[in-house]
């Protein structure tokens, strides 16, 4: 019967490196690289061709804020200054220096899972020199 050695290195049980990939790729894809882009058209136009959940309106004086579920109303900007808000907003149309909607970007998502999943393999042949050898 094998003797078992505690701080024996060929009886130590290998980390499941292959887990922390799945995990850090799931991660990535569930949030993907997305960027704001401003819109040439009137606010209306971009509400009725895209139907977004939610804009970022840049007022004229420079500050910008998020509006969810947007609507026109009369003259003005109606929504929800944060996804779960109870209570509603309101912009003047006149007040609206341009408006900009969420788009997915493959290309960048997919640069960044490359470069993470790239960084994972090199750290792992990094765990794997520092291990020690069953012959020493």
């Amino acid at each position: 019967m094998p003797t078992s050695y505690p701080n024996s290195p060929t009886l130590r049980p290998k980390p499941r490196r292959g887990w922390s990939l799945i995990v850090l790729l799931a991660g990535i894809s569930t949030v993907g690289c997305s960027a704001w882009r401003v819109e040439d058209v009137p606010v209306a136009e971009v509400i009725d061709r895209d139907r977004p959940e939610v804009l970022r309106v840049t007022r004229i004086d420079d500050s910008f804020l998020p509006v969810y579920d947007p609507v026109i109303v009369r003259n003005s900007l109606r929504g929800l200054p944060t996804a779960r808000a109870v209570n509603g907003i309101s912009i003047s149309l006149g007040d609206i220096r341009s408006v900009a909607t969420k788009h997915f970007s493959f290309g960048k998502t997919a640069l960044l899972v490359l470069a993470s999943a790239g960084g994972l393999v090199v750290f792992d042949l990094l765990q794997s020199v520092n291990e020690p050898t069953a012959g020493f």
